[in-house]
């Protein structure tokens, strides 16, 4: 029987488990709120109240899309060498003992201090020629954080987007509070481009420099236009009536009243 652990609870905010629930008829009365939501949803499951496969969907698309707002995008190097299904299915078979490319297990795939990173979902987009050209994969990661002076055991997850089609690879994190330093979202996201290029063999450039050029040249344009649109000093007398004009019609349009009081 699956369980729902304390960090998959943490890591989705346990109000959306329960509207999820609350859609599905299951309410988290009165008489539940005692006990906690991963203990609640746990009798659930015994009771055959959750649709299983249904609950592992709900939890993929709240862990890859929601609460993820540290990216870091890369630029896949030579995306047709990654684009054989079967290159990517024995490296999850030789790497994770995983025998499918799509599946969500993100319930029975919480990591641990001795199993520290595990393939919780993976998620594939083949096209009609039998070409990968795109693949999700939800990273789950044993972390650490501190708790009132002494540490404690918590996991993460690390939404990872493979597109093949726009030659890109796209990490996500979550800056989590509390998290020790060597735990951090910076920290895992570096180690997780290390599994992409080792591992899976996606070589990668960045953006930054070449988005940092592009950025200069959107300004420049931009400063160039407006400055070769301010007239000299010796064109300011000829555009002086305009200026008068244009002021004179602002005022006017103004809804003032007078007022008795005015002096």
């Amino acid at each position: 029987m699956p369980s729902l652990s304390k960090i998959i609870v943490d890591s989705v905010d346990e109000k959306y488990i329960i509207q999820y629930l609350k859609k599905h008829n299951i309410v988290y009365s009165d008489d539940d709120q005692g006990k906690e939501v991963n203990y609640w949803v746990d009798e659930l499951f015994k009771e055959n109240k959750v649709d299983i496969g249904d609950f592992e969907n709900f939890l993929f698309d709240e862990l890859f899309y929601g609460k993820r707002k540290y990216s870091r995008m890369y630029r896949i190097e030579k995306p047709s060498s990654l684009s054989n299904p079967i290159d990517w299915f024995e490296k999850y078979q030789r790497t994770f003992g995983i025998d499918v490319l799509d599946f969500t297990n993100i319930l029975g795939s919480v990591a641990n201090s001795a199993d520290p990173m595990k393939i919780a979902a993976s998620v594939s987009e083949i096209n009609s020629k039998g070409d990968l050209i795109s693949l999700k994969i939800l990273f789950s990661c044993y972390a650490e954080c501190s708790d009132k002076g002494d540490y404690a055991q918590t996991g993460m997850y690390y939404p990872v987007e493979v597109n093949l089609e726009n030659k890109e690879l796209i990490i996500r994190g979550w800056n989590r509070q509390g998290l020790l330093e060597s735990y951090r979202a910076e920290e895992a996201m570096d180690h997780i481009h290390k599994v992409m290029d080792i591992t899976f063999g996606v070589r990668t450039t960045s953006y930054s420099l070449e988005h940092r050029k592009v950025l200069y040249n959107m300004s420049q344009g931009v400063i160039t236009d407006i400055y070769n649109k301010i007239p000299s000093y010796s064109e300011m007398s000829g555009v002086q009536h305009y200026v008068l004009a244009m002021c004179k019609s602002v005022v006017n349009r103004l809804p003032i009243k007078k007022s008795a009081y005015c002096r």
